[in-house]
């Protein structure tokens, strides 16, 4: 090949480069200008804004405002709504252990030890409905207990929470009792279900009521 033919190889293929990067230019330019606007863009809007009749501004920022307002008060309302149902569910266990742990105590004692195995449960118990057990056991349950020797012992055999609040909680146990006396030493077994409310008083969960059902 003749200079002349590598001058002109060279020309050409130079020529050709030139054009590539050209292209590759042109091809570069919307990406960056598109880039360019994403920076600018909210300098460019409060510009354009600052140049805006104040009629228009106002109906354009007013109806923004307004939609920010509302979704600042929905997230607001939305976590409030999240903390306030993580408190009734931690609620609704404490209560329910309580009532687990309570509730045969108030139920089981011995003849020899009744009254203070009663007044001690009286403790666990709150508003009228202790009231009425601190009746109920020295007029009844305690003679009856004493003249017949009874003992009886109440466990849970199974347990759910009904409904609640931060501060009280209605639970539904199943109850199994054994109770034996003088005149039936053998022990009578009973099953019962009972619907139990429950009151936070303070830090402690106590008992302000139980029904069978």
């Amino acid at each position: 090949m003749t200079i002349v033919e590598n001058d002109s190889a060279a020309t050409d293929s130079a020529e050709a480069a030139a054009k590539d990067t050209e292209v590759a230019n042109r091809a570069a330019e919307p990406r960056d200008a598109l880039f360019t606007r994403i920076r600018l863009a909210p300098g460019t809007f409060a510009r354009r804004v600052e140049g805006w009749p104040r009629r228009r501004k106002t109906l354009v920022l007013t109806p923004l405002a307004l939609v920010t307002i509302g979704l600042i008060a929905a997230v607001t309302v939305l976590g409030v709504r999240i903390h306030d149902n993580d408190d009734v569910q931690a609620a609704k266990g404490a209560a329910l252990a309580a009532a687990v742990t309570n509730v045969p105590k108030i139920l089981s004692y011995r003849a020899d030890s009744a009254d203070n195995d009663l007044e001690s449960a009286a403790n666990l118990l709150t508003g009228d409905f202790k009231n009425r057990f601190q009746t109920l056991v020295k007029d009844t349950i305690i003679p009856a207990a004493k003249q017949h020797q009874t003992v009886t012992n109440a466990t849970v055999a199974a347990k759910s929470v009904v409904d609640g609040t931060s501060d009280a909680v209605t639970v539904l146990l199943f109850i199994d009792q054994s109770t034996t006396s003088k005149d039936a030493p053998a022990p009578r077994l009973d099953a019962s279900r009972v619907r139990i409310h429950m009151d936070r008083i303070g830090d402690r969960w106590l008992i302000s009521g139980l029904e069978p059902v």
